[in-house]
Order: structure tokens, then C-alpha cells, then sequence
């Protein structure tokens, strides 16, 4: 009878790492690409932030003195996997309901994630791999739906985009802008 929200929060990828067989058969581990990690690849860093990179490096040589790396990348990319999966329920669900024409749909991820590059599993880095992520707005309002954009946007223009896709008033105090 009234507009209401929902939140749906996925777990996945995030550790432990699991998922149906299903989700791990689509990548034979034959076929799992490592990333390419250059030896050097850390030294043009200042010190402080060489400490920085070293603080959680434990975590992926572990992995790749288990001999578990390509495991890893896999149980990842399985993950991914399993969550777009069900993303793709929640969305046919949506298609399916009476709400379908009125729905905006944000999806979008707190963090990337390290598969080993510059010797890190894991996220919390200030590198690109890890504050870069998806942010995706469907459903009325969204103009030119389905074209991938470029400029940079944060994840406080989620509300203010929000407000204006809902016809609701903008608020002055807060930062962030409408990407409408």
C-alpha cells in the first residue's frame, strides 16, 4: 500500500570463502589466471607506506607457501559467482511482483579486494584494486540504462541520487551528489 525499502546484504565474497560446486566448476583450476605480481612492484613506495603494505602480508604468503593461491583465486571467483546468482533471483523475483515498474534497484560493494596483488590478500589497501567497486542504479528515472560510465563517484552519492530517483526532497547538509 506504501513505498517501502529493502535491504539485501550478501555475504559473499568475503572469507571464509564458500559456495556450491556449482559456482567452482565454472573456472577448472587448469584455467584460474593468477595476477602478475612483479618483484619490484613495491619499491618505488616511501617507507611509511612500505610498512603500511607489509602489515597484513603475512595473510597471502601463507597462502602461497601452502601452495593455496590458485585455490584461493578460485574460492573467489566462485564467490562472486554464487552472489551474482543471487542477485539474479532477488532481480526475477522483483521482475516477477507488482513492483517491478516502480522498484529503483542500487547494488553496489563496500570494498575491492587483493587476489595477491602487490603481495596482499584481502582488502583495506588505498590502492585502486581495493577502493574501486561496483555501483549500478536500475529501475525508473535511470537514464541510459546499461551504459558504463567513467568519472569518478562515491558511495555518499548514493542517497542524494536516491532522493531525486524517488521524487523525494533534496537535503542541503549532506555530501555527495544526485547522479541522476
Amino acid at each position: 500500500e506504501k513505498p517501502f525499502f529493502l535491504a539485501i546484504g550478501l555475504w559473499h565474497p568475503h572469507i571464509p570463502m564458500f559456495a556450491p560446486q556449482k559456482y567452482f566448476d565454472l573456472y577448472p583450476p587448469e584455467r584460474v589466471r593468477l595476477p602478475e605480481v612483479p618483484g619490484d612492484d613495491l619499491d618505488d613506495l616511501p617507507q611509511r607506506a612500505q610498512e603500511f603494505a607489509a602489515a597484513r602480508r603475512a595473510e597471502h604468503e601463507r597462502i602461497v607457501r601452502e601452495g593455496k593461491w590458485r585455490d584461493a583465486v578460485r574460492a573467489y571467483l566462485a564467490s562472486i559467482s554464487f552472489a551474482d546468482a543471487m542477485v539474479g533471483h532477488v532481480v526475477k523475483a522483483l521482475e516477477a511482483s507488482a513492483h517491478a515498474r516502480n522498484t529503483v534497484i542500487v547494488f553496489w560493494s563496500d570494498n575491492g579486494w587483493h587476489l595477491g596483488e602487490k603481495r596482499h590478500w584481502h582488502k583495506s589497501t588505498l590502492w585502486e584494486r581495493s577502493t574501486h567497486v561496483p555501483l549500478i542504479f536500475a529501475g525508473p528515472g535511470v537514464g541510459q540504462a546499461g551504459k558504463d560510465r567513467t568519472q569518478p563517484v562515491t558511495l555518499l552519492d548514493i542517497y542524494p541520487t536516491l532522493l531525486d530517483l524517488c521524487n523525494l526532497p533534496r537535503r542541503k547538509d549532506l555530501d555527495g551528489e544526485s547522479l541522476a
